[in-house]
């Protein structure tokens, strides 16, 4: 049975592990980078981030940090501009 897009990420403990290759995080709204961290902290859930040119710079420097805050307290370094 296939599950609906729209709520995969309401159903983070279907996986394991989210690899991530440079994301555009600006993409994921508020409460989906909650859902993250608290996938990550509490249901022992795996997040490989890989840094990239494109996108892992506006990290360094975010727009909006609030919004950004729940993914920059799990990552273990806070990548450079």
């Amino acid at each position: 049975q296939k599950s609906d897009p729209k709520e995969k990420w309401y159903n983070l403990a279907m996986y394991d592990v989210i690899i991530a290759f440079d994301p555009d995080w600006n993409q994921l709204s508020g409460d989906q980078i909650s859902k993250l961290r608290t996938w990550v902290e509490i249901n022992a859930g795996g997040l490989m981030f890989i840094a990239g040119p494109q996108y892992t710079k506006f990290l360094g420097r975010p727009d909006d940090a609030n919004k950004m805050n729940p993914l920059l307290d799990i990552l273990p370094v806070i990548p450079g501009d």
